[in-house]
This record gives structure tokens, C-alpha cells and sequence, in this order.
């Protein structure tokens, strides 16, 4: 018999984009329709079964050995591989479950599945995308580094002309107070020097 679902939650339940179903007291309460189209099976073909009738033989005993007792003793079992299959389909996939709320001592799981062929083609297409990224951020760094390098040296030629002139100006007969304004200009130039140098140093010149 199927246990009805929240009206509310009834079309995410069906709509998920991987396979779920609920288990009580050990058999397949609800399922579906995400699972239900990966097996190409009916809900009257899977309703009432326990989990390992979907598995293959080297499934079927790793979890009645391993993953149900794990399950029953801690409440939650995270992305065990195993291979899901009908008559009509077969593919390998992530099991999860977790413990749901019990009442009058029912036992109640909720279970997924997850297509490792579809996980692997998502996590590869975000590699490619992280790659990507990094790439687009490399070469951006890398303009950015060669715009500062030449407009450091293109900076460089007007400053070196600066200090000569400002040593060649102290050469001068000039005003204490004239002198004192050169000299602090030549210090202030000689500070965007030293500063552009640095510029052009780290950008590999």
C-alpha cells in the first residue's frame, strides 16, 4: 500500500532530478518518477519490494551484509556504490539514506540515488569551467602585468629627464629658497623613481 505524500511536496518528490523512494519497515513504501524512468518500470513493479530486488547479485549481498546493518545501527549510510537494475535498465549509482521519524515503532528510510555517470559528467564540466576560469584569470593577470610594465617604462624616460634637469638646476645661481624647492622636488621624483622601478621589477622586466 502507498503511503500518501504531501501534496505540497509531491510534484519535487516525482520531478527530482535523482532517484528517490521511502522505505517501511524494510519495503519500498513510495518511489519516484526520476527512478522510476531510469528502470523503465511501473510503480505497481516496484512498490512493495525491498531495495536489494533492484540491485545486481554482488549488490544484493553487500547490502544485506554491510550497508543494511550500518543503516539500521546508525540511522544514515552516505554515497555507497552499487549497480541498480530491471529487467529493462542497468546502471551504476551513489546510494544515500537517511532515518526518518518514527511512530508506533515504524521503521521509515529515505533513500536516493544518484547516476555516477551523470555526477561524473557534472563534475567534469566544472573542472572544465574551474579550468576555465583560471585561465581567463591568468591571461588577464598577465595583460594587466604587461600594461604596468610599459607604462612603467614609458614613465621612466620623462623622470630621468626630470632629475637631470633638477641636477642641472642646482648647478645654478639660484636662492637658498629656490634651492630648497628643487631639492624637494628632486626627492620627490627620485621616490616615483624608485617606486616605478619597483613596478617594472615585479612585472619581469
Amino acid at each position: 500500500m502507498t503511503h500518501a505524500l504531501i501534496p505540497d511536496y509531491k510534484s519535487l518528490f516525482n520531478n527530482s532530478p535523482c532517484g528517490l523512494l521511502t522505505l517501511r519497515q524494510g519495503k519500498i513504501s513510495n518511489v519516484n518518477s526520476t527512478l522510476l524512468q531510469w528502470l523503465d518500470l511501473d510503480e505497481t513493479d516496484i512498490l512493495g519490494k525491498n531495495i536489494s530486488d533492484l540491485l545486481d547479485k554482488g549488490g544484493k549481498v553487500y547490502y544485506q551484509l554491510f550497508v543494511q546493518p550500518i543503516l539500521k545501527m546508525h540511522g544514515t549510510v552516505k554515497e555507497i556504490d552499487l549497480t541498480i537494475r530491471s529487467n529493462n535498465a542497468s546502471f551504476p549509482c551513489l546510494f544515500t539514506a537517511q532515518s526518518g521519524p518514527k511512530s508506533d515503532d515504524e521503521e521509515l528510510f529515505y533513500c536516493a540515488f544518484y547516476k555516477v555517470a551523470d555526477r561524473k559528467k557534472y563534475e567534469s564540466e566544472l573542472l572544465k569551467k574551474k579550468v576555465q576560469a583560471e585561465e581567463e584569470k591568468k591571461d588577464k593577470v598577465q595583460v594587466l602585468n604587461d600594461i604596468a610594465f610599459d607604462q612603467a617604462h614609458l614613465a621612466r624616460a620623462p623622470l630621468a629627464n626630470m632629475l637631470a634637469l633638477i641636477s642641472l638646476v642646482k648647478t645654478m645661481d639660484i636662492s637658498e629658497d629656490v634651492l630648497g624647492i628643487v631639492e624637494m622636488l628632486q626627492t620627490s621624483t627620485e621616490q616615483l623613481d624608485v617606486r616605478i622601478k619597483e613596478i617594472v621589477r615585479k612585472t619581469g622586466a
